[in-house]
C-alpha cells in the first residue's frame, strides 16, 4: 500500500505516514490487488483533480473489472456466433434472387402465410417459389 501511496504523492504531494498507509490497507478489500490499484491511479487523477481516497480508487478498479468482464462475454459471443452454421438462403425460380431481397416473391408467400402453418407453407415455397437446386 505504501508504494501506491508513495505514486499519488508525486502529484498530489500528500504527507505519508504509517497511519495514513495502515488506514488505506485497512480500507482495501484482499481481492483488490496492487496492479489493479495502481493502473486505477492516472485514471482517477484524469478524471478528477479531488483528493484521490481510496473510495475513488475502489469505484474505479470496480469499473474497469466490469468493462473487462462486459469485453469477455462480448468475445465468447462472438466465437459461439461464428461457430453457427446457417443454411443458404434460397433464390427465387423467377427473378434469380435471394428470396429475402425479392418484394414480388416475398408478397406471395406473406398472402398465403395465413392460411398454412410453417412446415405446409415451406412446402409450398419450395413448389412455388424457390428455384430447385
Amino acid at each position: 500500500m505504501q508504494k501506491l501511496l508513495v505514486q499519488i504523492s508525486y502529484i498530489d504531494n500528500r504527507i505519508i505516514d504509517d497511519y495514513t498507509v495502515e488506514m488505506w490497507h485497512r480500507t482495501f478489500p484482499d481481492d483488490i490487488t496492487y496492479v489493479e490499484a495502481a493502473t486505477a491511479v492516472p485514471i482517477a487523477f484524469a478524471e478528477s483533480d479531488a483528493y484521490v481516497t481510496p473510495h475513488r480508487i475502489l469505484h474505479i478498479v470496480k469499473r474497469m473489472r466490469q468493462n473487462h468482464a462486459t469485453r469477455n462475454q462480448h468475445v465468447e459471443r462472438l466465437q459461439i456466433e461464428s461457430s453457427w452454421n446457417g443454411d443458404d438462403v434460397p433464390e427465387c425460380r423467377d427473378h434469380e434472387t435471394p428470396i429475402t431481397k425479392c418484394d414480388p416473391c416475398q408478397h406471395q408467400l406473406s398472402a398465403v402465410a395465413g392460411t398454412m402453418n410453417d412446415d405446409r407453407l415451406h412446402e409450398w415455397a419450395i413448389e412455388n417459389i424457390y428455384r430447385k437446386a
